[in-house]
């Protein structure tokens, strides 16, 4: 049905031209709408509810569109489209997809391809190690490059933290807590080697456990201290225990004694006496007189009166003190020589200790002889004790006591 160009529809056909202000063809289109499209609206048509169909797609903001471009305005294009929001699939699936590498980096790759790039990323993975943590299975070797150090560690340790090392397992050990040693804890002790030599190990198998060192210990002028006192003989011995120490004294400790027939020298507070003695020309003192003279008297010997068993010299010092050594000489004609005796002890000149036996026989002849004493305990008498000696009249030529220090 034909309209007007002010989209009239209701019309007579002879009085639309009857209407028409020209009956030209000019004042034709300016008042009606033509079918080809020359003429222009000026006004609003009023469809009133019919519609315009049989139109194109819009190509320009103001051409009118179709239910079909309208409807397709918020809809996918099966041709292909932009999405300017989120796609809700509502639990379906977008299917189709190629299976070969996407073209971006945003584009959706299908279930096969990211099932596969799942497993070449886990495959990579298994041989890096995680920064959360991981347990290594190989080697781990860090090269120093072109850089001036490497650091492997930790550097930012809080208070009530430490820091631990692993060697082998919990009770092998580097650990560190803050402000406090750095602690290296073994089960088996510590061992440093040089040159595949070993030079100390801190700690050992025995209880208590030990510092063994393998190579001397250079000091470099400094000092080893606090050490205690040393038991045995490898031992280190300290200052006091040095300085402490009885010495041995190498002079001999009687002074020479003279005698003069039966008198005895008293000023020097040494008592020289024996069990029985051959007359006055063979007094107990002659035998600690250093001034030998060959036979009786004056600086001679002391000589038994005929006894050879069970018979004594005794010699009564001003003071306790212990002995390290005897120097002992028979007579000097080289006979009539003891040879099972005994050195004896005592404080109180009745009750004598035993202090050196040496083996039987042992005897006593024309030079002097020296005889190492271990006793700890002074004594102010001492004397030589004869068991059994050659016959006639046993005697000694010399006799000399050597003391410790203390």
């Amino acid at each position: 049905m034909p309209v007007d160009k002010f989209g009239r529809a209701e019309y007579r056909e002879t009085s639309l031209i009857e209407d028409a202000p020209v009956s030209s063809v000019e004042g034709i289109n300016e008042t009606f709408l033509r079918r080809d499209g020359r003429s222009t609206v000026i006004g609003t048509i009023d469809m009133t509810g019919n519609t315009l169909i049989n139109l194109r797609n819009p190509v320009l903001n103001h051409d009118a569109a179709t239910k079909i471009y309208v409807d397709g305005m918020d809809k996918v294009s099966r041709s292909g489209d932009t999405m300017s929001g989120n796609l809700h699939m509502s639990g379906n699936r977008i299917t189709g997809l190629p299976d070969s590498l996407p073209s971006s980096g945003s584009d959706a790759v299908s279930w096969l391809h990211t099932v596969g790039l799942v497993r070449e990323a886990e495959m990579e993975s298994a041989g890096k190690v995680s920064k959360k943590g991981d347990v290594m299975t190989g080697d781990l070797t860090l090269s120093i490059d072109d850089d001036e150090m490497r650091v492997l560690g930790c550097s930012d340790l809080s208070p009530n933290k430490y820091f631990c090392l692993l060697l082998g397992d919990q009770l092998n050990r580097f650990y560190f807590i803050l402000r406090s040693p750095v602690v290296l804890e073994t089960t088996h002790g510590f061992l440093i080697k040089v040159r595949e030599e070993d030079v100390c190990q801190i700690g050992t198998g025995d209880h208590p456990p030990e510092i063994a060192m393998f190579r001397n210990i250079r000091m470099n002028l400094n000092r080893i201290t606090n050490l205690p006192s040393p038991n045995f003989p490898h031992e280190v011995a300290t200052k006091s225990y040095v300085d402490d120490r009885p010495k041995k004294i190498l002079n001999g400790y009687v002074p020479n004694l003279r005698s003069f027939g039966n008198v005895t020298n008293l000023k020097t507070g040494f008592v020289v006496t024996a069990s029985t003695q051959a007359g006055r020309g063979f007094v107990p003192m002659n035998a600690f007189n250093g001034f030998y003279a060959r036979g009786s008297g004056t600086g001679a010997e002391w000589a038994t009166d005929g006894e050879i068993n069970n018979f004594y010299l005794q010699v009564e010092c001003p003071e306790l003190v212990r002995v390290w050594r005897v120097a002992l000489r028979g007579r000097d004609s080289n006979t009539q020589r003891i040879y099972n005796w005994n050195i004896q002890g005592s404080t109180d000149g009745e009750n004598f200790s035993v202090i050196f036996t040496p083996p039987n026989p042992t005897y006593l002849g024309n030079t002097v002889q020296y005889f190492l004493i271990e006793t700890s305990e002074r004594y102010n008498y001492y004397r030589l004790f004869c068991l059994e000696a050659e016959e006639r009249k046993p005697g000694l030529s010399y006799m000399q006591l050597y003391i410790y220090s203390d």
